[in-house]
């Protein structure tokens, strides 16, 4: 099914092709009948402008444009026109000149600075052929210079114009972005809101704090910090909300069971790795999100989960994530264990070093750890992975 809007164009482009035929033809008799001269520079360009429509009008219809950019297309058939317009000057204006810049501000609405780039060139070009055109028609009337004058002065008012158009383009730019900022930012904070609107049923499902959130905050920022990391604040702030409902999706007797989980059991606790990428959208400004917390139980030695991902193939904020996920678990209280001490827990986590962690991270933890800025003493109750050990879990 075609597109409304080439529908939409194809009508615009019959009518207005239509009109300028029957334009031309009533023309053409006028003058053909009063003999009026200056009818017949309207007439050729009338005539012009038609077959251009025309030609337009076809190609739409034959789905030409699905070959090409049908935007570069207009702007070529525009210069095309204005040029003709230019050049025969039916009218006899004088500063005729004036089409070219509107050209040019036309095609810098477009935003596309490769766009604007060639098409003003072009129209630079085809400008100076209709100056060079007009001066060569003056060489007997006017000295050399009146010519040089003319010239100058004809190309300071199309340098003009294309700087005038550079700054329209230049706004208008920045106006687009600025728009697709606050856009993307009001964007994110809905689904912030969304998935924040979600804490308190985690809380009650899980019987957890949502603290965890805030500690989480802290530990992964600290650590990033140390690691010199780019993370920006929003994305550090979705990832660790994210992590802490995505366990919503397990049922609510996992969280009273004692033991070992079942095979199925294990592969529905796995599933709470994919809640980012089944809730944000799939755009590059949600990327870093969406694969911190699919491959946050990935280790270095490849026996991690969903993937099995080595090395340097694990983002380096899934490891973040994961490395603080463990240090919290083995730092809060649970019912088979009292709390393990910060200096122990980072003891146990070395141990881990080239088989679940890489080296860098783990000296990030422990820098942060040393620094204080390590959550280890407010009591509550945070699942790691459900029935299972945070680092005897493979």
């Amino acid at each position: 099914m075609r597109s409304l809007y080439i529908l939409f164009t194809e009508r615009i482009m019959f009518v207005a092709a239509t009109l300028l035929t029957v334009f031309s033809v009533a023309l053409g008799a006028l003058r053909m009948m009063n003999a009026i001269d200056v009818l017949y520079s309207v007439v050729l360009v009338s005539l012009a402008a038609s077959v251009i429509l025309w030609i337009l009008y076809v190609l739409h219809r034959t789905h030409f444009f699905d070959l090409i950019d049908s935007i570069q297309f207009a702007a070529f058939s525009f210069l095309l026109f204005i040029s003709l317009v230019a050049y025969n000057n039916p009218f006899g204006v004088r500063e005729m000149w004036a089409l070219f810049v509107i050209y040019l501000l036309v095609i810098s609405f477009y935003q596309s600075q490769k766009m604007f780039l060639v098409w003003s060139g072009a129209c630079f070009f085809a400008y100076g052929f209709i100056v060079f055109s007009e001066l060569r028609m003056m060489l007997d009337v006017s000295t050399k210079e009146q010519m040089v004058i003319l010239a100058l002065y004809r190309a300071s008012l199309m340098i003009g114009g294309m700087l005038l158009a550079f700054l329209v383009f230049s706004y208008s730019k920045k106006l687009k972005m600025s728009v697709q900022v606050q856009q993307a930012k009001k964007e994110r904070k809905q689904l912030y809101r969304m998935v924040h609107a979600l804490v308190p049923v985690v809380e009650r499902k899980t019987q957890t704090s949502r603290d965890e959130i805030e500690t989480m905050h802290v530990l992964m920022k600290s650590m990033l910090r140390a690691l010199r990391s780019d993370v920006e604040e929003w994305e550090l702030r979705m990832i660790v909300l994210l992590h802490y409902v995505s366990r919503i999706k397990w049922p609510d007797y996992f969280f009273d069971k004692e033991g070992k989980l079942t095979d199925f059991e294990y592969q529905m606790v796995k599933e709470h790795c994919f809640f980012a990428k089944e809730f944000l959208p799939d755009e590059p400004a949600y990327r870093r999100i969406i694969d911190a917390l699919s491959f946050h139980h990935e280790r270095v030695d490849g026996t991690g989960y969903p993937h099995c991902l080595t090395g340097d193939k694990i983002p380096l904020l899934s490891q973040v994530l994961g490395i603080a996920e463990c240090y919290i678990a083995l730092v809060s209280p649970r019912s088979y264990r009292g709390m393990v001490e910060a200096q122990d827990a980072l003891s146990e986590i070395r141990l881990t070093q080239g088989t679940a962690f890489a080296e860098d991270v783990i000296e990030a933890l422990a820098e942060t750890i040393s620094m204080g800025s390590a959550h280890n003493s407010h009591e509550q109750s945070l699942p790691s992975k459900v029935g299972l050990h945070p680092l005897k879990s493979g």
